[in-house]
């Protein structure tokens, strides 16, 4: 993302104008934020599948997925209260609970994230990873296997950290516009799964409301120039601000965040990605599968879908991905949801076909992912 352009716009402060430093009280909804917010988000904002399924439908499912692969969520969850976070190379960091977002980083948490360099190794797994919070989605799933409200309330207090110790717009955490759309997406739905539950106050709902309305200001920042590197890489950055506005509405710029998304993603990036996945690696045709994937669930949530042109592409990359046996490191697993290997390529190609075809296979571990992220749902629902 840091290009010519990038450093040109940087130099003169474009970035500092489009993104200024304010405080996340100043993110705030249209009218009464704190009074009407919060309820009207929990009745009226579109629902994903993981919103509507009730927590009794999804438990024995989930058990089943456990004992097929032999991995409890539950424990994972209980090693994350004690400071152990499974990163997305599969090992678990040692920390602490909340952890330390910054580590080794501290000396720039106050600078604005335009002026901070984003080649650090550290960087990348420190901050990058442990902020991408896919490791918290074993929380959502430990939640549904056993009831227990503490992995919500764990959730909620690391989250909340992460709010205290990383102001808009300023730090690390703010550098990269696909790190900050990936966080985006990710603590978009753990707030869906945990939607209507008691842990999930007005104040939380709130605060999440304006880390969405911070990030979607970061990401529309940095918007023209994201594609430059790489189609998937626009595609990120298109549907995460398309995700804010539709998901989250009601903030002022919240129908210029979902057209902007959504123009950029079908008119400049889909398409693009689409065409040139067999020339990209592994990972990033993935990613590209996981992103489509969630991009469609969205529309659906809003009672629209994809235009059948891109089904027809879509079709053939289901069809592509499903003949090719690919094993190397998956480095941006954006929800795993299975307890299935993290590099595994079957939870992420099950949900998609079971979206685009209506497809499922017999029941396996596997189908985990594909019944959290799309719902008990075929092609010909829609």
């Amino acid at each position: 993302m840091q290009n010519l352009a990038f450093f040109i716009k940087a130099f003169f402060g474009f970035y500092i104008r489009k993104t200024p430093l304010r405080p996340w009280t100043s993110f705030e909804p249209k009218g009464n934020g704190f009074a009407e917010y919060p309820a009207l988000w929990r009745t009226k904002a579109p629902a994903l599948p993981i919103a509507q399924i009730s927590r009794e439908y999804l438990a024995p499912w989930l058990e089943n997925y456990a004992m097929e692969s032999g991995h409890s969520p539950v424990d994972e969850a209980k090693a994350i209260a004690l400071g152990k976070y499974r990163l997305n190379s599969s090992r678990f960091l040692s920390a602490d609970f909340p952890p330390s977002w910054n580590h080794g980083l501290e000396s720039i948490v106050s600078q604005h994230w335009s002026k901070i360099s984003s080649e650090s190794k550290t960087m990348r797994e420190m901050t990058y990873e442990l902020s991408r919070f896919s490791w918290a989605l074993v929380l959502v799933r430990a939640w549904i296997l056993d009831g227990d409200s503490s992995h919500v309330e764990n959730f909620w207090k690391l989250f909340e950290d992460w709010v205290d110790k990383n102001q808009p717009h300023l730090g690390p955490q703010w550098v990269s516009d696909e790190e900050v759309a990936r966080r985006l997406l990710v603590i978009t739905f753990i707030a869906q799964a945990f939607r209507h539950h008691p842990a999930t106050t007005d104040a939380r709902i709130l605060k999440v409301a304006r880390f969405v309305s911070v990030s979607a200001e970061r990401l529309q920042a940095t918007l023209p120039e994201s594609g430059k590197t790489s189609a998937k890489a626009g595609l990120l950055v298109a549907v995460g601000l398309y995700t804010a506005g539709a998901l989250w509405p009601r903030f002022p710029l919240s129908d210029i965040w979902r057209s902007d998304g959504l123009e950029w993603t079908l008119d400049n990036y889909l398409g693009r990605a689409l065409e040139s996945y067999s020339l990209s690696t592994p990972d990033e045709r993935r990613e590209l599968l996981q992103l489509i994937t969630w991009l469609e669930i969205t529309l659906r949530a809003e009672k629209e879908t994809l235009p059948e042109v891109l089904h027809q592409e879509i079709y053939r990359l289901l069809y592509s991905m499903s003949k090719q046996d690919e094993t190397l490191h998956f480095t941006s697993n954006l929800f795993p949801l299975a307890g299935c290997p993290v590099d595994e390529m079957k939870p992420i190609l099950v949900a998609a076909q079971a979206l685009f075809q209506g497809v499922r296979p017999p029941n396996s571990s596997a189908d985990e992912s594909s019944l959290l992220l799309c719902g008990p749902v075929c092609a010909s629902s829609f």
